[in-house]
């Protein structure tokens, strides 16, 4: 007995390590992850005494640099002279370098113009497309521009590395395209793109021009979420009520042109005698749903890795909800409450992904079921979405009972840390929210 329960210690401790990244935040430890305080440290006072240094390596391209780095051992391997002619490869090394760099003020670009456009969100894990736009408002032909692209935060990836251009000449316009990728859900904001002219044998660029990358906000991935049974009640306290436009019977909201296969009772005939063209009615129905989309994160019984595949349920069912179903009204993260308008369509679910992408876990308890309190007469139905399955989760779904809202709970479980009590709740693998199975609650 002792063999498996220690196979399963070892697979929780694998666990916790690959849900909090460790291994891909150890790379960038001594790197500030947001740019303010990037752009704090290189102004800092120890990175005024190293710029002399650090301009002489970035005046380099990759290739340079690569060489720089080449000639440093050959130096190495040619400190005994009596015994390896290698000196004199290390010296013809060292010539090349210092001609390239002494070369870098012939190579300017006057009039260059580099603008770079880039999405305003994006999926994680999702290619993240940023295009960059090149423009010639000076005298002379521009050849051979290099692209640097700029450091990454240790969840990024290039995908596709942006080429340079070869020739721009006077008033042309060229787009270029570079594509990442980004794991960790939050506001990003990358270093700019620096481009410069290579100096003959690529070595060296000359004077950089910097393009500035748009700010822009990851979003959890969502879930494969394809169906989503609820029952409602009609709220004790009835707010505006939600219009949907249907060919039914009821209100009147409008005309428009007729289509094949529309009823012909629907037609309207002042509208056709007016125009020539002719006219259906269009109705509105009025619906009081009211759903509240609850999501739970808080503590420390689960793992990080836990947390972040419940958010991504809650986008799948913030997706459901908003382009196929009742929409939502309200979403509640933890004890923080957020306001959903318009209720349903793509800017509510916009919305929603932005305030759970911006959302920072917490190990201390959050107060939910207090705030829900006080909010419950509002709903016509709820939806629970928890990491784990613990007793104020199950507490939270009581409190819903007694006050006689419909509710649906999705308890996200990690096979390593599982849950005992999963009674009253849809239990969702986290397994099955990363590799995108189908999930049907």
């Amino acid at each position: 007995m002792a063999a498996p329960r220690e196979g399963r210690a070892l697979r929780q401790v694998w666990q916790h390590w690959r849900a909090s990244r460790r291994f891909e935040r150890l790379n960038h430890i001594l790197i500030p992850q947001k740019k303010a305080d990037r752009d704090r440290l290189r102004n800092g006072r120890l990175a005024w005494l190293l710029r002399p240094l650090s301009g002489s390596i970035q005046a380099y391209s990759r290739q340079g640099r690569a060489l720089l780095l080449i000639t440093m051992l050959v130096g190495c391997s040619a400190l005994d002279v009596r015994m390896t002619q290698t000196h004199q490869l290390f010296a013809m090394l060292v010539a090349l370098l210092l001609v390239s760099f002494l070369a870098r003020p012939l190579f300017r670009t006057p009039g260059l113009r580099v603008m770079v456009t880039g999405p305003d969100r994006v999926t994680a894990g999702a290619p993240a497309r940023f295009d960059l736009r090149f423009a010639n408002d000076g005298p002379s032909t521009h050849l051979n521009l290099s692209v640097e692209p700029p450091f990454l935060p240790w969840d990024g990836r290039w995908l596709r590395s942006a080429a340079g251009v070869a020739e721009l000449r006077r008033g042309q316009h060229v787009t270029v395209t570079t594509t990442a990728t980004f794991l960790a859900r939050g506001e990003h904001h990358l270093d700019g793109f620096e481009i410069g002219a290579l100096v003959p044998l690529g070595l060296a660029l000359g004077r950089r021009t910097h393009a500035e990358v748009p700010r822009f906000l990851v979003v959890p991935k969502l879930a494969n979420v394809v169906a989503l049974r609820m029952a409602h009640r009609l709220p004790e306290r009835r707010g505006a009520a939600l219009a949907t436009l249907r060919a039914g019977e009821s209100d009147i909201a409008g005309v428009r042109p007729y289509r094949a296969g529309d009823p012909l009772k629907h037609l309207h005939a002042r509208t056709w005698a007016r125009t020539g063209v002719p006219h259906v009615r269009t109705y509105v129905d009025e619906r009081h749903d009211r759903v509240a989309l609850v999501v739970v994160v808080d503590g420390s019984e689960a793992s990080e890795r836990t947390k972040e595949a419940t958010l991504s349920l809650a986008a799948g069912i913030a997706a459901r909800l908003a382009l196929h179903d009742a929409g939502i009204d309200e979403l509640l993260i933890d004890e923080a409450v957020f306001g959903v308008e318009p209720r349903a369509g793509k800017r509510a679910l916009d919305r929603v992904l932005d305030r759970l992408a911006v959302h920072e876990l917490t190990g201390q308890r959050c107060a939910t079921a207090d705030a829900l309190t006080t909010r419950l007469s509002r709903f016509s139905a709820l939806v629970l979405v928890s990491a784990g399955a613990a007793a104020r989760h199950r507490s939270i779904v009581e409190l819903a009972r007694r006050r006689n809202v419909p509710i649906r709970w999705a308890a996200v479980a990690d096979p390593a840390f599982s849950p005992s009590d999963t009674a009253n709740a849809t239990v969702v693998d986290v397994d099955t929210i990363e590799e995108g199975r189908v999930i049907p609650l």
